[in-house]
Order: structure tokens, then sequence, then C-alpha cells
């Protein structure tokens, strides 16, 4: 072997030179194993959820998330009641990345974004691009989905969504899917009727996120409890950061859950609730 300057060394004074025992046996150099590199830590995983099977789109490393441009947000954290500050990625620019192997016609069935870790979360895809949701991160705890319920209170009122329960710590995947495919079992199949197209999507939108665990939730229980305001049923909790119906999203709910009971007398059960 040759180093630099012409000078001639031998192995053994190279490895001494280096602090290896050269007083070792051969055979105890020759059990040698090489290091091995740590394996990446995998933060978050994105998987596409179609046609009742599962493909994952993107597995991202900490390190793999670094070049995303950062957002900030003061937000009311609804777990403290308590403002806090928030920093991280757009939930939107990691969804449009991992989805960049997908065709334009699969993206475009894409219209549910179901946020997993200490919580599960359905969110909107359209909410999502429309608004700045973000992963944010700390030191302390893994990635943090935060919504702009408050400071962009009254356009996100509007929306008629379960706001606070799209916050979820602990986020560890992300599933996206179509609407159609998670709720199959509560879309009407006689889709002739405008106004009960509507309350359809509206409870679709507003209480599946908590009826979702069964496979038909308790129509009938629903129907008959329905009342202009969800915390005026005691048998319904008020569920917080969902506003109050008015009058035409009450009329479409009831127009939604008398067609529903007609196409499935026998399919109503027990209700059945969960996260």
């Amino acid at each position: 072997m040759k180093a630099g300057g012409g000078r001639k060394f031998s192995s053994i004074a190279l490895l001494a030179a280096a602090g290896v025992n050269v007083s070792a046996s051969p055979q105890e150099f020759l059990v040698a194993e090489p290091v091995t590199p740590a394996a990446p830590d995998i933060v978050l995983e994105v998987t596409w959820r179609h046609s009742g099977s599962e493909q994952v789109l993107a597995v991202w490393s900490a390190a793999e998330l670094k070049p995303f441009k950062r957002a900030r947000l003061s937000e009311i954290d609804p777990a403290t009641g308590g403002l806090a500050q928030w920093r991280g990625i757009l939930m939107r620019d990691l969804i449009d990345k991992s989805m960049e192997g997908l065709t334009v016609e699969n993206q475009a069935r894409i219209d549910l974004v179901v946020v997993e870790g200490g919580a599960r979360a359905l969110i909107p895809r359209s909410f999502v691009r429309k608004y700045g949701v973000i992963l944010a991160e700390n030191k302390e705890r893994p990635l943090h989905s935060v919504v702009p319920w408050s400071t962009e209170r009254e356009a996100v009122r509007k929306e008629i969504l379960p706001v606070e329960s799209y916050f979820v710590q602990g986020v560890r995947r992300i599933v996206l899917t179509g609407s159609d495919e998670s709720y199959r079992s509560v879309l009407l199949l006689r889709r002739t009727d405008p106004l009960a197209i509507r309350g359809e999507s509206l409870f679709v939108r507003a209480c599946m996120g908590c009826h979702a665990r069964g496979d038909w939730p308790d129509i009938q229980g629903v129907s008959n409890r329905l009342h202009r305001r969800w915390e005026a049923d005691a048998n319904h909790p008020r569920v917080s950061g969902l506003p109050a119906f008015g009058d035409p999203e009450m009329r479409a709910l009831r127009s939604y859950l008398k067609a529903a009971r007609e196409e499935n007398p026998n399919r109503i059960q027990t209700a059945q609730s969960g996260p």
C-alpha cells in the first residue's frame, strides 16, 4: 500500500496507527462485522385507500420533511383551552407531493383525508386545501394536526364541520380516499331528490366523523331525536366546534334521514358511535 510522498507502510503499521489492536490473531480480524447504518426515523406514512385495498404512496422521515415550507399559526389548543404557537408543514403540500405518482383521474377521486394518531379524524380534502391546516412539529411530541379554527372563525363556522376533532396528536399515518369508499353504506341509492342529497352531504361531513364505526348508524334514533341544536338533546352531547344547524340544514337532514329509512328498513341497528 502506498501513501502520499511515495512512502511505503505495512498493513499492520496502518492498523496500529488507526488504533486497532494489532496483537489480535488473524481469525479475530476475519470475524469483524461491518457497521450497519441506522435506519431512517420514519415519521409519517401516506396511504391511498381504493377499491377495498390500500397502497402506500410515501413514507416520510424527519430529514425528508425538512425541505417543505413551514407555516406558523397562533391558535387555541382545544386540549388546554389556551392560545398556543404552532409551526409546521402545510398538510396540503405533503398530500400533493405524496400523490405525484397517481394519475390525475385517481387524484380527483380523493375527497377525504383520514388522519390517524392518538385519535382519528375524517377531514374533507376541500377543507385541507382551502384552509391552512398544518402538521405541527414539537420537540416534546410527534406531529400534531392543527386547524385555523379561531383565526378564521367565521369562515370555518360556515363549513358546518366538527373542526375540534381535526386536532390530532401523534399523527403517524394519513389515508387518502374517497367519501364513496368510506361511506358507501350510508349513501342513498335513489339520487333524485336534491334536498335529500344535500342532507346526505351534510350528514357525511358533520356526523360521520363520530358515527363511522358501525356499518350503519341508528338512522331511526337520530331522526327521532333530531332537534334544532344537537346540545338540546341530552342523549347527544354537544360537539365542540360544530355550529348549530339552521332551518335549511335541518330540512335537508330530515329529508335525507327519511329517504335512508325507506331504503334501508332492515339495516337500521342499535346506535353505534366511535372515533
